[in-house]
């Protein structure tokens, strides 16, 4: 299993359930759901990481997903996991398992556009680690927003 697919899992599933587990002392569909775009911006934030990297790690022989890919695929991979969490939040409210007002997390696009734009138009490591902070702002910006979205839904009665 890729470290991508790892952070994912057990940064956003394992934990979100586990979290939830610990609180509820049961398991619960919705909150499985709502991990999923969580496990997306962590995974994207490692992601952002090793493009960032990637010729360092290609010197020192580190091999990442994205060293190994080419660099046009990885920046499509962050493009993917940043474009899945949106995605997976709609599905999740389109099935009902999340609350409509979920949909708030889409004013946090605007963060996931500036760190695309970087990572997409620079090669310089120094501006790419701009992107990795602006992943991890969407990452944090997204996951507050979700968390607020989700409590509203649940006093207006979703």
């Amino acid at each position: 299993m890729s470290r991508s697919a790892t952070v994912f899992v057990f940064m956003g599933p394992v934990i979100v359930r586990g979290a939830y587990y610990v609180m509820a002392l049961s398991f619960s569909w919705p909150a499985l759901i709502a991990s999923l775009p969580i496990g997306c911006m962590v995974a994207a934030i490692l992601h952002a990481n090793n493009i960032r990297d990637i010729e360092s790690d290609r010197v020192y022989q580190k091999r990442t997903l994205a060293n190994l890919l080419s660099r046009r695929v990885a920046n499509f991979e962050l493009l993917a996991l940043d474009v899945g969490a949106y995605a997976l939040t709609v599905v999740g409210a389109l099935l009902g398992a999340l609350p409509w007002t979920v949909l708030l997390t889409f004013v946090t696009i605007g963060r996931a556009r500036d760190e695309l734009r970087i990572v997409f138009s620079e090669d310089d490591p120094r501006k790419l680690n701009v992107a990795l902070l602006r992943s991890a702002q969407l990452h944090l910006e997204f996951g507050i927003v979700l968390f607020v979205a989700i409590l509203l839904g649940w006093v207006l009665g979703w």
